[in-house]
């Protein structure tokens, strides 16, 4: 569900990086900004790379020795602690997530050329210290060189430690190496079925896409027996770690897969529906102590 994506000469990388500033020029205005996919991409390279070459960066094989112990967070992350929602958007639920909504992934090489390459995928936060929930798998790379994550206004923090994770229920809390007065949103719980909900997700490098829909059904895996969210607000690969918020803009799951039901399953002919899957809140809040 990550998209990979690499960046060319240095004289492109300039000309994304000024597309870039002048997206995020708009940022609060009456007229909405146009996104560029390609800068936020070359941007996320340059300066991730820009860690690694100032050695600010955490090793990749660190964040995922931590991944594995599966240790649970030290605090509550119920509703009712102090992650309360920061509203700085205008009362605005769908700019406030979004705000709050970064893009996460890593830099690897290919093997096939010395440039560094990106995976990205997103992750939300839920205080403004840099706490961070993203999908378990987002950070399952073994070529990663380093971990870090971009805000929407260009910002980068490089993924300090794993705070508290579970592979069972392919969900990761992690540190910002910096951060601070960052726009957050808080854990909502659960929805009912039938609940209208809306996804801030980056479906194939497609950043910052809006997506409505509502609470579909819950469910528990075959296998594992883990507790997901089924949604009907569309969201792709790439997709992976992007909150699903309610109509307040709490943060009431996290966008994990996606599955394509076919008539004929054999030969993936004729297909009848997409499904969208992902982690509830209930499983976030488990995270944490009680």
């Amino acid at each position: 569900m990550l998209k990979s994506v690499s960046i060319s000469s240095s004289g492109k990388a300039l000309f994304l990086s000024l597309l870039l500033a002048f997206a995020l020029a708009s940022v609060g205005k009456a007229e909405e900004a146009y996104i560029s996919d390609e800068a936020f991409s070359a941007a996320f390279t340059r300066e991730c790379s820009a860690l690694i070459a100032n050695k600010q960066h955490v090793e990749g094989e660190v964040i995922r020795t931590e991944l594995k112990r599966e240790l649970r967070f030290s605090q509550s992350l119920s509703p009712a602690s102090p992650l309360a929602p920061a509203d700085n958007n205008g009362g605005n639920p769908v700019r406030s997530a979004s705000a709050a909504t970064l893009i996460v992934g890593h830099l690897y090489l290919c093997g096939k050329c010395d440039k560094w390459h990106n995976n990205l995928a997103g992750g939300v936060l839920i205080s403004s210290g840099g706490l961070l929930v993203t999908n378990y798998h987002v950070l399952k790379f073994a070529q990663a060189k380093t971990f870090a994550a971009m805000t929407r206004d260009g910002r980068i923090f490089p993924i300090k430690k794993v705070l508290a994770s579970s592979e069972k229920d392919d969900l990761a809390l992690v540190q910002l190496a910096g951060a601070k007065d960052l726009p957050f949103v808080p854990i909502a719980p659960s929805a009912a079925t039938g609940d209208a909900l809306f996804v801030i997700s980056h479906p194939d490098a497609h950043f910052y896409t809006f997506t409505r829909g509502h609470v579909s059904r819950y469910f528990l895996e075959p296998k594992g027996k883990a507790k997901r969210i089924q949604i009907t607000a569309p969201f792709a690969r790439g997709s992976s770690g992007s909150g699903i918020f309610n109509e307040n803009g709490g943060l009431i799951g996290i966008a994990t897969f996606t599955n394509t039901i076919f008539y004929e399953p054999k030969t993936s002919g004729n297909p009848q529906a997409v499904l969208y899957t992902g982690v509830p809140s209930a499983s976030i809040l488990s995270l944490g102590t009680d």
